[in-house]
């Protein structure tokens, strides 16, 4: 750096001295170049003429009189012109040799000068490092051998960037980008190519993109996950009234009067020699009393069967829904259809019963706005229902010493229906409420954030929204579901 700024400095100086000699532009500086060469000769040659005649003899011949003076005038001429002209000029054209010498060995690309047939003429010393070859080696090779493809020179000002492979002395190639320009002197035309190795460039950005596929597959197995613990959660929520439902099937098989029914078959047997003055007597008619409460039993009997098989089935079909609802990661949508709110709210109520038996919550129901008919993915809604609700019993849990109650209200504000839970259990801080629709965020030991990051996703694909409200800790919950209407789309329907 201080080599190059002491030439700048020379160059400077003399710029400056030959600005004073011959002016700044060019047609002074020939102009002041010839008059000073016109004068120093004539001065030359007047000083000669005077001094000649009394150094020569006066019998000299003419003949070797010219001679001695063009001698003597191209012998005198000769410094003066070289302190005027020749010294300065040639001491600039060293700085400027020192000073593109200094560039070129500075430059960090590789430069190769050919001849139009692709002959290396000039190099630089990156080039020669880039090739691993003496510059000598260089000079007497085309460019092609080392680099390709070899782009040609286009007739443009614009300096396009080309890609291409460089090898080696030792074999090993390198990704290379160059640029190309030609200059002409005269008839001769010469190529300049500027290399720079991108081995290194080249190497970052596979492997960055490597770190993006990476990165993407593990968004990808990201979401799939959550995908997964998102319809265990919803599931999970649904095979508890399952559960109940199997349980009270079975219960209800082992208390079963069916097996009356043979004791009775067995009992007619064994009178079947006498069946009418059995039946005529005082066991006869006890019998027949027998067998009306008997069927009578076994009919509630089935009803109760029936009923808890037809809820059993509802919960296997929900169940289904939540697995095929989850098409909407892949860009499918839930297949909306007309429904009624409140047999939607009834039936979340259903599912959870069990859970709020157990725990002696007890539910109210206030329905403002009655049985709002919308057009909706009723299987959405319910799985954000059983979601708020189940919320709402788990916060009520750890509630004594006052009755612990949850209240579901539905009314209707404008083009939107809204659904609120709420609850007199622990309540949400603050800081927390913000946070509690987040994947993963929770503040039970046995939780896992599922529940409510599902319910307000699902609130969102069908334009939805849910929002947390709550006084502080100890202070009970509302959880409020917001959804529109689409009265169109239900008239279109013929709703």
């Amino acid at each position: 750096m201080a080599g190059a700024l002491s030439i700048d400095r020379a160059q400077r100086r003399w710029d400056a001295m030959l600005g004073r000699y011959y002016g700044n532009s060019k047609f002074c500086s020939g102009m002041r170049c010839l008059l000073i060469v016109i004068a120093t000769i004539s001065v030359v040659e007047v000083v000669i003429m005077l001094i000649l005649p009394r150094v020569l003899p006066a019998e000299t011949s003419s003949l070797v009189v010219a001679i001695v003076d063009g001698v003597s005038l191209a012998v005198l001429s000769f410094i003066p012109l070289w302190l005027l002209l020749l010294g300065p000029l040639r001491r600039v054209a060293g700085a400027h040799r020192l000073r593109y010498g200094v560039l070129e060995a500075q430059i960090q690309d590789g430069v190769f000068v050919t001849d139009a047939r692709g002959r290396i003429l000039s190099v630089n010393p990156q080039a020669v490092n880039m090739s691993g070859v003496a510059a000598e080696r260089l000079l007497d090779s085309c460019l092609d051998e080392w680099m390709s493809p070899l782009a040609i020179p286009a007739d443009t000002t614009t300096p396009v960037l080309h890609e291409g492979r460089f090898r080696s002395f030792d074999g090993r190639h390198r990704d290379v980008e160059y640029t190309v320009s030609t200059v002409r002197f005269g008839n001769r035309e010469e190529h300049i190519y500027a290399v720079r190795d991108v081995s290194q460039r080249k190497a970052a950005e596979l492997e960055l993109q490597r770190a993006q596929k990476a990165l993407l597959e593990s968004s990808r197995l990201a979401g799939m996950s959550e995908v997964a613990t998102t319809v265990l959660h919803n599931v999970g929520n649904v095979l508890n009234s399952v559960n109940i439902a199997i349980d009270l099937l079975d219960e209800e098989n082992r208390k079963s009067k069916v097996c009356m029914v043979r004791r009775t078959a067995e009992l007619l047997e064994e009178h079947a020699d006498d069946l009418a003055a059995f039946m005529n007597s005082p066991k006869g008619h006890a019998l027949r009393r027998y067998l009306t409460e008997l069927s009578q039993q076994l009919e509630q009997e089935r009803q109760r069967t029936a009923s808890e098989l037809k809820r059993l089935k509802d919960h296997i079909e929900h169940i289904k829904q939540i697995v095929q609802m989850q098409n909407a990661f892949t860009g499918g949508n839930g297949a909306r259809q007309p429904c009624e709110l409140a047999t939607i709210v009834d039936e979340a109520i259903q599912i959870n019963a069990p859970s709020l038996e157990r725990h002696r919550i007890q539910l109210t129901r206030d329905y403002a706005a009655g049985d709002v008919p919308l057009m909706t993915d009723r299987h959405k809604v319910m799985q954000i229902l059983v979601n708020l609700l189940g919320n709402a019993t788990t916060a009520l849990r750890s509630v004594v010493g006052r009755e612990r109650c949850i209240d579901v209200r539905l009314r209707r504000e404008d083009n939107h229906v809204v659904v609120q839970v709420v609850d007199n259990g622990e309540g949400i801080a603050d800081d927390h409420l913000v946070k509690v629709f987040q994947y993963g965020f929770t503040t039970r030991k046995d939780g896992h954030g599922f529940g409510l990051h599902s319910a307000a996703i699902a609130a969102q694909e069908l334009g939805g929204t849910i929002r947390a409200e709550s006084d502080g800790p100890g202070q009970g919950a509302c959880f409020t579901l917001r959804l529109p209407l689409q009265v169109e789309e239900l008239a279109e329907c013929g709703v």
